[in-house]
């Protein structure tokens, strides 16, 4: 069984990035977003360099993880406001379902 994270990252400029990955590429994908090709929020505000990671969590399936990962990301905004986070379906893009 694949376990599946959900992960916050601590950007540049006072930014955050919701995300989930199975747990078998959490290093791959941040590397990703490191070198600016993870995702276009963290390739405009990519992650600090010291500890980007604030927390993480475990799912058993990927509809859990983006389910909860969606959640996160509208907590965040809600808290931070509109020009704070991206991730889940806060992305941009035709497919994105941006809706803040």
């Amino acid at each position: 069984m694949t376990i599946f994270i959900v992960y916050t990252l601590r950007l540049v400029d006072a930014k955050f990035y919701v995300g989930s990955t199975p747990l078998w590429r959490k290093t791959m994908r941040l590397e990703e977003h490191m070198g600016g090709y993870g995702a276009k929020w963290t390739s405009r505000y990519p992650p600090l360099l010291d500890n980007p990671i604030i927390e993480t969590w475990e799912f058993n399936s990927r509809k859990e993880a983006e389910t909860f990962e969606n959640q996160k990301c509208e907590e965040m905004l809600e808290m931070y406001g509109i020009d704070s986070t991206r991730g889940g379906l806060q992305n941009y893009g035709r497919d994105g379902n941006y809706r803040w």
